[in-house]
């Protein structure tokens, strides 16, 4: 009972229903609409056999679907039936039958209930019983069932326990001709077909998770091309942070502007933040590579190792830190810009008080960060956050264990107990502890930590009801999305001032020349701030669909962390500092292109005003306003 509360034994249906002489398919009984029509109609085979030596004759009759079954998932007496009546998808499903001998189960039934055979067909029996008559009732008689599958040692088992993944002649005999399971490789224990690759190791020796139908267990990263894709999207984030990293730190010193200190000082959080992410995706594709070597060893591992180890709680720390701080500074730096499009106050060189303030909003967004990424490895809260449990070692809990599976272990052995919700994690380390003597020693265990739900090690936020993550993960991804709004409603009010502004500052001008500088300006604005928005969304807009279909059990999105954690979420580390510091690392490609003793007319050519498409960058930047000193008569906010 203790192994199988362990394992994820699935519950099979392996009985018909027993209604005077006729049986009935558990999917062909009368109310059960929607199998009906699954299934489409169901019909009734009649057998009547012929007069046996003893001068009886039976009639008996089976309702079946009338269109073939995927056997595979079939057990007991439906795949029996399906078998043997060529009722199976696939052809080459050998009947579970054989014929029985003639001095065959009479332990079990007597001689006054001979078994006998009925051939349906080349190697394919159907075998019943004989009719006796029902105590009490004369000459009434009752119709046996066919329920006899004659072992080699010629005991009788019912049709129920033929292919029900249980050895139940002894020999194997009754599961010998079973095409619905999975043997295991060591210990030849068998599994349901669909328990094979689902993640849940039900194999003592886990052949069941570790083998070559298996693609997603032997590797961190599933698919080659997500790999390839990881590769460059992690290098090119990487280079580009790193560049504009050290273009806006050394800015930064220079800058006498509090406009551009302020978008400076959070373009450097930006591009911190990304770089983390770029260097995330290199370290996953490394160690993808460097665990393909060894497949089968990483796959044997995969739980007792990668998902409970520290490297793995190191990238997701990593990989979270870094897409929060980008986040945080690019909602913080949005906000600043609206507020300095909008306002006169932003001006001249930045105070004391004011650097003050600047160090200390980059210090909460850093320490936000931090704690978001660390708070789920914390010991303290490990009721939740933790997975669950892995045993190293131990052939009885084999593979992970969440407390579910662990409140039906603790049930199996000690018996019922009640408060089962309440089990923290240190109080079942101690129950499990408690099923194994002195001899045993102490009983290991590693931590599935929250980071472990998937071999890429990303924040967990696929969730379900049942998880005690969902509050803390849901806060997040609600937090999320409202910096996504944050950000996505500042650059469309910026638009639409300096549009208005623009509009306003070239309305009295005669002529088409004056007004037709501004509109392209703009143009290039806009087009920057659909860029801006257009990447977020992409980002995070899907995101969250998929967590809400997966939260409501509409789909199963698990299988989906690789794509997400490769493509999705990382895209904004990568286009950041295009987007955010164009002008910077043009400027350094220059110089770097100069250096190299290139002719001049193969450098990039800077030009401040088109890509910098309007100074977004700076929002109302003061160099912008210099640059318009002939036309001071304008508002303040016209060349933002």
């Amino acid at each position: 009972l203790v192994c199988d509360a362990a394992r994820t034994a699935i519950s099979v249906s392996t009985t018909s229903l027993q209604t005077n002489s006729i049986r009935t398919a558990p999917f062909c009984l009368t109310g059960l609409h929607s199998h009906r029509q699954l299934y489409h109609n169901c019909t009734s085979r009649e057998f009547v056999t012929p007069d046996n030596p003893f001068g009886v004759t039976s009639r008996h009759v089976i309702e079946v679907p009338d269109i073939v079954q995927d056997c595979r998932y079939l057990y007991g007496e439906m795949y029996v039936i399906a078998s043997c009546l060529g009722l199976c998808s696939d052809e080459k499903v050998p009947c579970a039958l054989g014929s029985v001998p003639s001095d065959g189960c009479l332990e079990e039934y007597g001689a006054e209930q001979r078994a006998f055979t009925y051939t349906t067909g080349a190697d394919k029996y159907l075998t019943f019983l004989e009719k006796k008559k029902k105590e009490g009732f004369g000459d009434s008689y009752d119709y046996l069932t066919p329920q006899v599958f004659s072992c080699p040692d010629k005991k009788c088992i019912p049709f129920s326990k033929v292919c029900d993944l249980s050895d139940d002649c002894g020999d194997g005999a009754d599961e010998a001709r079973c095409h619905n399971h999975f043997r295991c490789n060591n210990t030849q224990q068998l599994v349901a077909l669909s328990s094979v690759c689902d993640g849940k190791v039900d194999c003592a020796d886990a052949s069941d998770e570790c083998n070559s139908q298996c693609g997603h267990n032997l590797s961190i990263i599933e698919s080659r091309y997500l790999m390839v894709i990881a590769w460059i999207i992690g290098v090119t984030a990487t280079i580009l942070n790193l560049l504009s990293l050290i273009i806006t730190t050394k800015q930064l010193y220079s800058e006498k502007s509090i406009i551009k200190v302020l978008n400076q000082s959070m373009v450097s959080l930006v591009a911190l933040g990304d770089l983390f992410v770029g260097i995330y995706l290199i370290q996953i594709s490394y160690l993808d590579i460097k665990f393909r070597a060894e497949p089968l060893t990483f796959c044997k591992t995969r739980y007792e190792e990668w998902l409970t180890g520290s490297w793995c709680a190191a990238l997701g720390v990593l990989s979270t830190f870094g897409a929060q701080l980008s986040l945080y500074a690019m909602t913080v730096l949005s906000v600043f810009r609206i507020y300095s499009v909008t306002s006169k106050s932003l001006r001249g060189s930045p105070s004391l008080k004011m650097e003050g303030m600047l160090v200390a909003t980059a210090l909460v967004l850093v320490g936000l960060s931090l704690l978001i990424s660390i708070l789920p490895l914390t010991t303290s809260l490990e009721d939740f956050f933790v997975n669950g449990l892995v045993y190293p070692g131990n052939p009885m809990l084999t593979g992970p264990l969440d407390k579910p599976q662990h409140v039906k272990v603790l049930q199996a052995h000690y018996g019922y107990f009640k408060n089962t919700d309440v089990l923290s994690w240190s109080l079942i380390r101690r129950l499990v502890q408690g099923m194994f003597t002195s001899f045993n020693g102490p009983i290991n265990n590693k931590r599935i930590h929250f980071y472990g739900n998937s071999g890429v090690c990303l924040f967990k936020y696929f969730v379900t009801p049942a998880d005690p993550q969902r509050a803390f993960v849901w806060f997040m991804i609600g937090q999320n999305a409202l910096c996504f709004f944050i950000i996505t409603f500042s650059y469309l009010a910026i638009a639409v001032v300096v549009q208005r502004s623009s509009e306003r500052s070239s309305g009295g001008k005669s002529g088409g020349n004056n007004s037709a500088k501004p509109s392209k300006k703009n143009v290039a604005m806009n087009r920057k701030i659909a860029l801006m928005i257009g990447t977020d969304f992409i980002t995070w807009v899907p995101f969250i669909i998929i967590c809400s279909l997966h939260y409501s059990g509409i789909m199963d999105a698990t299988s989906w962390y690789s794509l997400f954690s490769i493509v999705f979420l990382p895209l904004n580390s990568a286009i950041n500092p295009i987007l955010y510091d164009t002008a910077g690392l043009w400027e350094m490609t220059g110089e770097m292109c100069k250096k190299t003793r290139r002719t001049v007319n193969s450098c990039p050519t800077v030009n401040k005003t088109s890509t910098s498409l309007g100074c977004i960058e700076s929002a109302s930047d003061m160099d912008c306003t210099s640059a318009r000193k002939s036309t001071s008569t304008r508002r303040s906010t016209t060349g933002v």
